[in-house]
């Protein structure tokens, strides 16, 4: 990146019902600033015990990635740039574990994709820490053509 020291760091959280998809607005017009995720967080909103706190998010660049169990995670797909997950087998708040991809750069937006094994009317909770970059043009370019899954070669 152009700017190897962020310019503001930035914090999102809410929720997303299970299988549902949160847009978050990133995109300030501007081509030569970009986001970078840095740390992901999801657990449930259910703290009934068991497993209804088992919980599944993702964070993809583009809308309507898949919510199906057998592909929920794909990290083949340049789109999902972080993954976390949360075996909660008590009634208690639990942070799982999160992949986050080290060469994510966001240009426009973030979408939040969630699953729960409660299913119906069950939440995930997600935070999302972000830092800013003044980055080159070209930069920006190319972030965005990594974000619609497109080969940009290695």
């Amino acid at each position: 990146m152009a700017s190897s020291r962020p310019v503001a760091t930035y914090t999102a959280k809410g929720r997303v019902l299970h299988t549902g998809e949160v847009k978050i607005n990133l995109f300030d017009g501007r081509y030569d600033t970009g986001f970078k995720v840095i740390e992901f967080l999801a657990w449930s909103s259910d703290l009934g015990g068991s497993t209804a706190g088992d919980v599944a998010a993702k964070l993809c660049t583009e809308s309507g990635s898949s919510t199906a169990t057998g592909d929920f995670f794909d990290a083949s797909d340049n789109r999902q740039i972080g993954w976390s997950s949360v075996n909660a087998d008590q009634a208690a708040i639990s942070s799982g574990e999160a992949i986050i991809d080290p060469d994510n750069l966001i240009i426009e937006d973030l979408y939040v994709v969630g699953r729960t094994r409660a299913g119906g009317s069950t939440y995930v909770n997600y935070m999302i820490v972000m830092e800013k970059y003044n980055i080159d043009e070209w930069e920006g370019a190319l972030g965005m053509v990594r974000n619609q899954s497109q080969d940009v070669g290695a």
